[in-house]
């Protein structure tokens, strides 16, 4: 999917989804807030020739290396737990680290929120998130929610704008070329 397909609608969400969350917080006129949105879409703009392609976001993610996590979430149960067909993932923010080393476990769980743009309905869904991870197995868990705690308007658009450009500039083809024999 070209991103500039969809870029409209993800802007529109993107600036009702800020201004959902600076309403909890206030703090920002509507103007200020369009200003934002309209910053990152400039950056988002001079990336070219872009493709992002859907992804189906799951409740439940588990990795436990290529031989074993089939085995253990078979993806009919997997699908159980869709909670969007068809989104665009743009970003992740994490919102605290705990790792329990003393055991030598590595274990570490991280939360935070992903952002995602449901291309279905046209607005932005926010995901909390929890992932476990330890030496052999990284657990996701998802869950709907309404507002990022401590949002604020600035640090979300400046890491949405590094993520989605990070992004954008992946997709972009690499071209070879070759001498003229």
């Amino acid at each position: 999917m070209i991103f500039a397909e969809v870029k409209n609608g993800i802007k529109d969400a993107l600036f009702r989804f800020c201004l959902r969350q600076c309403s909890v917080r206030g703090g920002f006129t509507v103007d200020e807030v369009e200003v934002f949105v309209n910053a990152a879409f400039e950056v988002f703009g001079k990336v070219p020739f872009t493709d992002i392609q859907p992804t189906t976001i799951y409740r439940y993610h588990l990795y436990a290396g290529e031989e074993y996590t089939n085995e253990i979430l078979p993806s009919n149960v997997k699908e159980n737990g869709v909670i969007c067909e068809r989104c665009i993932h743009l970003c992740t923010f994490l919102a605290g680290e705990y790792s329990d080393d003393d055991n030598g476990g590595n274990k570490i769980i991280t939360r935070g929120y992903d952002v995602i743009y449901d291309l279905d309905s046209e607005e932005i869904i926010l995901l909390y998130r929890v992932l476990f991870s330890d030496n052999s197995v990284i657990t996701i868990y998802r869950v709907e929610t309404d507002y990022i705690e401590d949002f604020e308007i600035y640090k979300f658009m400046l890491g949405i704008t590094v993520q989605m450009t990070g992004k954008l500039q992946d997709s972009v083809p690499t071209v070879i070329f070759k001498e003229a024999a």
